[in-house]
C-alpha cells in the first residue's frame, strides 16, 4: 500500500517519524445516511450496502494502521450506522463526543462491583 497520500504534508515534515508516531492525516470519513424518502424494501437494501461499506472500511483502517505499527484492538474498536468508537474517542454521526459523555456513562457503578463487595463483607 502507498501511504503518501494519508501523510502529513505540513510543517513537520513530509510524513516523516516524529519522535515514535507518524504524522497522519485523518482518513476520510464516509457519509452514512438514509435518504427518508426511500421505501422500506429499498432502505433494506441500502442498509445492506451500507454496512458491506463500513465493514470494508474497517478492515482497509485496521490492515493501513497494522502496517503503520499501529495494531487496532478490535475489541475495542467497534461500529455501528450511528456511533463508532476508537479507543477513548466517540464520534456520533461523524462529530466527535466530548470525553465528559464516556465520563458520565461511568457513573453507574457495575453490579459485579456490589456483588465482590457484600462477599468480601461476609467472610
Amino acid at each position: 500500500m502507498n501511504y503518501g497520500m494519508m501523510m502529513n504534508q505540513g510543517k513537520r515534515g513530509s510524513g516523516k517519524k516524529v519522535g515514535q508516531r507518524l504524522q497522519l492525516q485523518p482518513l476520510s470519513m464516509l457519509k452514512l445516511s438514509l435518504v427518508s424518502t426511500e421505501s422500506s424494501q429499498d432502505k433494506e437494501i441500502t442498509r445492506a450496502a451500507l454496512k458491506e461499506r463500513v465493514s470494508k472500511y474497517m478492515a482497509v483502517l485496521i490492515e493501513t494502521l497494522y502496517d503503520i505499527g499501529m495494531p487496532v484492538k478490535k475489541e475495542e474498536s467497534w461500529f455501528t450506522l450511528g456511533l463508532f468508537a476508537y479507543g477513548k474517542d466517540l464520534l456520533y454521526e461523524w462529530v466527535y463526543l466530548p470525553v465528559t459523555v464516556k465520563r458520565c456513562s461511568r457513573i453507574v457503578s457495575d453490579v459485579n462491583d456490589v456483588f465482590h463487595w457484600l462477599a468480601v463483607q461476609f467472610k
